[in-house]
């Protein structure tokens, strides 16, 4: 009987589910992430736009100017020549467009000291609710492949959201939010 007990013990404890190990990437995608909420909630609006990746940052253009929110609208007049024509043809391809994830801006509309200043303008705005925001999230967990990564977490209302990370110039940069998300893929 006692030995019945031991190996009954014995498999119980190997069949226990032990958390794999983060693999390299993993870390490298978390740290990313944190040191990006780090400078959310720190207000420092250049280096969490810096976090952004080329393709967020042209959604997010885009969203702003579908909106006619006036700082991007102001920028949107600025621009002469050839910078110009870029925003206007890109805005114009996907303006009637609904739920549509745009192509990437150009790098001469990505690369404009104009830009950045609508993103800080925005930041300024909204920094005390991104901040209270950010200053609660809680990672669940990471999926990272060599070049794209997922990243979910748990938002202020304790609510799952998801974040897309992607390797760009050198660094993990957040490519697209999810919010709400109603389950964790697996």
């Amino acid at each position: 009987m006692r030995i019945a007990c031991v190996g009954l013990a014995v498999a119980l404890v190997a069949c226990e589910e032990f958390p794999p190990e983060r693999t390299a990437a993993q870390i490298g995608v978390e740290d990313a992430f944190l040191t990006w909420v780090d400078h959310l909630t720190k207000g420092d609006a250049d280096a969490a736009y810096r976090g952004l990746s080329e393709q967020n940052k042209s959604q997010w253009v885009f969203r702003l100017l579908k909106a006619e929110d006036r700082a991007a609208h102001a920028w949107r007049l600025k621009l002469e020549g050839r910078t110009r024509t870029d925003v206007d043809l890109w805005l114009n391809y996907f303006k009637d467009k609904t739920n549509v994830r745009v192509e990437k801006l150009p790098s001469s509309l990505l690369d404009d000291p104009g830009l950045l200043e609508v993103w800080r303008t925005t930041f300024e705005s909204q920094k005390d609710i991104i901040r209270i925001q950010m200053s609660k999230i809680q990672i669940s967990e990471v999926f990272a492949e060599p070049a794209v990564a997922s990243i979910t977490v748990r938002n202020i209302e304790g609510k799952i959201e998801m974040y897309e990370m992607v390797f760009e110039r050198a660094g993990w940069k957040i490519n697209h939010h999810m919010s709400d998300v109603r389950e964790v893929p697996r």
